[in-house]
């Protein structure tokens, strides 16, 4: 009998907390190299509900939530482009190249658990600050890039595929 009891207070304190581990890290390597604090932030958590509503609203099919999205459930009418990253898991690195307008902020959103649902750290980010945030973070699952006029949006989930959504993107 305490054994389950034990159990169950184990498996009620997992479910019920969640991970800080993305946003944690996100802070340590901003101030750990450095960072322009201007040029990458935290979304104020007044805007955040905003932001997220409107990035599913203009890519997520049937009204569904960004985390399965990435899986092949953007909405049907978004040209999209899957990439196989497995071979080149730099390929950020040519993000400058490949959003029309490298030197604008962008909204990344960076995945952490709760239990067993995602939750996200909402950021805004100039390129070269997200690609060395990238480069120096360790158990990054899925990541959402996204334009601050939500005309695009580039993820890369778990299963190692690079999805590019939206106008203007040069692929």
């Amino acid at each position: 009998m305490a054994l389950s009891v034990q159990f169950k207070k184990w498996t009620v304190r997992n479910t019920m907390t969640f991970t800080m581990y993305m946003r944690k890290q996100t802070e340590q390597i901003i101030k750990d190299q450095n960072l322009d604090r201007a040029r990458a932030f935290e979304v104020p958590k007044l805007k955040y509900s905003a932001i997220l509503h409107e990035i599913e609203s203009a890519f997520v099919a049937d009204g569904g939530g960004i985390h399965w999205a990435n899986m092949g459930r953007y909405k049907p009418d978004i040209l999209c482009v899957y990439r196989r990253i497995t071979d080149q898991p730099l390929w950020y690195h040519t993000l400058p190249e490949i959003i029309p307008t490298p030197h604008e902020p962008v909204y990344v959103l960076l995945e952490d658990r709760k239990g067993y649902q995602p939750k996200y750290w909402l950021y805004e980010m100039c390129l070269p600050e997200l690609i060395t945030i990238l480069d120096e973070s360790s158990g990054l699952g899925d990541f959402y890039i996204v334009s601050k006029k939500y005309q695009w949006l580039i993820s890369e989930n778990h299963e190692e595929i690079a999805s590019f959504l939206g106008n203007g993107l040069i692929l």
